[in-house]
């Protein structure tokens, strides 16, 4: 008996090494290009993060996989060859002695691929350093690409469009002279899904579009955005008030959606006091297609400006499209699960990424998610769905995110996204002396489930607030000469656009709103009856 399971031991033991290795050693088959021997640095993004997986490989000699490949197969190939030797000698009837001798074998073989098993996960570490420390940017190979595609309009539309684009329109745009405020005023005869709706200076409401492209989302949201969010799309449809109506076309939105992602796409700030259990993954998914298509759009129009002042002959050209750090979106949740949550709907809604190009996945998943539930009790659906999975709330992670790939726990000041709870951005302010450098630059912050925040340390989202468009201590590696005046000179703030969504309306989030969101596009309040 202890000789089979000795036996089960070594097998399982073999089968779980093999089974570890396998994905590492056909990338590393995929990886051996011969012209890649030759390049003495890597020419775009996706080689680099290829370095950074090849475990500092030497083409000239076999590597650690390779070796540790061998060895299971020499090992499994004398292991088979001990077990048969001693059904043999114990057929025989021989004596306890080569039992014995074959004991020791065994531990040896174990203790062998003990070795070989650290050796393995220490070379996976080496891997995760060198991840930890790559920053994923667009490189000259890339901005080449980027002026050729600018030239046929494949990715930026042209120079009329470009004009019309609600970002170029909106952070382009020179501050207007200060005015009186006139205050909140209701709007008469908005559409039933919102309820009462108020704008301040007499904002008019903007009105929905006919499709995403007429929004200027980028093309490559559109699909991914009509696949993630067809189920919302299916639910709402069968919620309608006559479901035998003939439907001209599948919609893009939601009824809620499609009147709310005019205001979020105008870069109009938004209190949006009608949350509920029934409505907050169209409103999670909404705010998600903005905040990925401002990235993409950031990204994309600086490689674009990169390549047009490197290939220019005008050496006086000037492009103001910076800020001081990289970071531009920040959005807020209570819990670890909601930040899940938040990631996955990113990670679902990017369409030329898989799970082998997310870096951390599997870190981020032990960190984050929970298979525990609420005990089982007569609590309405939305508390259940509130205390469901890790209910944790000191939590901050970075996001470099890319064309082809997303970088989970990148540092703050590689980020193009943070997701945050307050009171983990309040650890890190104090663990850090204070240094708010990487929020200087933010563009759009989005604050979910606010009615949380308010049974919690409410001072912890105030004091946030505050440390927002701050004029940096350090200077970092921004180029000053690309740098947006509005930045400049200390009023970033009045371009931040900043999205509330609570289930309550309360004098706290009023006057949070109120003085702490200075866009000078306008202000949109909306409550359901």
């Amino acid at each position: 008996m202890i000789e089979l399971e000795s036996e089960n031991l070594v097998d399982k033991t073999e089968n779980a090494a093999v089974r570890d290795v396998s994905y590492l050693e056909e990338k590393i088959k995929r990886m051996r290009k011969s012209d890649y021997a030759k390049a003495s640095t890597p020419d775009t993004t996706e080689e680099k993060i290829e370095e950074a997986l090849e475990l500092g490989n030497q083409l000239e000699s076999k590597t650690v996989y390779e070796q540790f490949i061998d060895t299971l197969t020499q090992d499994s190939n004398n292991k088979k060859g001990e077990a048969l030797k001693k059904k043999t000698d114990e057929d025989s009837g021989e004596d306890d002695e080569s039992g014995s001798e074959n004991s020791e074998n065994d531990e040896e073989w174990k203790l062998t691929h003990k070795n070989l098993l650290q050796q393995y996960e220490e070379e996976k570490l080496n891997v995760q350093a060198k991840i930890d420390n790559l920053d994923f940017k667009e490189t000259e190979e890339e901005e080449k690409i980027a002026t050729a595609q600018e030239s046929e309009g494949h990715i930026f539309g042209t120079e009329e469009e470009q004009k019309n684009d609600p970002y170029t329109t909106h952070f382009e745009s020179p501050l207007p002279l200060e005015a009186e405020k006139k205050g909140f005023s209701s709007i008469k005869e908005p559409p039933e899904i919102l309820g009462r709706v108020w704008s301040d200076n007499e904002t008019a409401l903007p009105q929905p579009r006919s499709n995403l492209l007429a929004y200027h989302v980028k093309n490559r949201l559109v699909e991914s955005w009509m696949r993630h969010n067809h189920e919302s799309v299916d639910n709402a449809l069968r919620k309608r008030k006559n479901p035998n109506a003939p439907i001209p076309s599948r919609p893009i939105f939601t009824p809620l959606q499609e009147h709310l992602f005019p205001i979020i796409n105008d870069y109009y700030d938004l209190l949006y006091c009608s949350r509920d259990y029934h409505n907050f993954t169209e409103l999670r998914s909404l705010y998600v297609l903005h905040a990925l298509n401002h990235v993409l759009k950031i990204r994309d129009r600086v490689s674009r400006h990169s390549a047009r002042l490197k290939y220019s002959e005008d050496g006086d050209l000037e492009i103001r499209d910076q800020g001081f750090t990289r970071p531009r979106v920040l959005i807020i949740v209570p819990s670890r699960n909601d930040c899940l949550k938040v990631v996955e709907t990113i990670i679902d809604m990017s369409p030329k990424i898989n799970s082998e190009r997310i870096a951390n996945k599997k870190k981020f998943y032990e960190e984050y998610f929970a298979e525990t539930d609420p005990p089982r009790t007569r609590k309405p659906d939305d508390w259940l769905a509130r205390f469901r999975g890790n209910t944790d709330d000191n939590f901050r992670i970075g996001l470099n995110y890319t064309q082809k790939y997303i970088k989970l726990y990148s540092h703050f000041y590689h980020s193009d996204i943070i997701i945050c709870s307050p009171l983990g951005l309040r650890m890190t302010m104090e663990s850090n002396s204070g240094d708010t450098d990487y929020l200087s630059s933010i563009e759009m912050v989005i604050v979910d489930q606010v009615e949380v925040f308010l049974m919690q340390n409410w001072e912890h989202l105030t004091l946030l607030f505050k440390s927002l468009n701050q004029l940096p201590k350090e200077y970092r590696d921004a180029d000053i000469n690309r740098i947006r005046f509005s930045t400049l000179d200390g009023n970033a703030a009045k371009y931040r656009q900043s999205l509330f969504f609570s289930q309550i309306f309360s004098p706290e989030l009023n006057a949070l709103f109120n003085r702490g969101c200075s866009n000078f596009k306008g202000k949109f309040k909306i409550q359901r009856d």
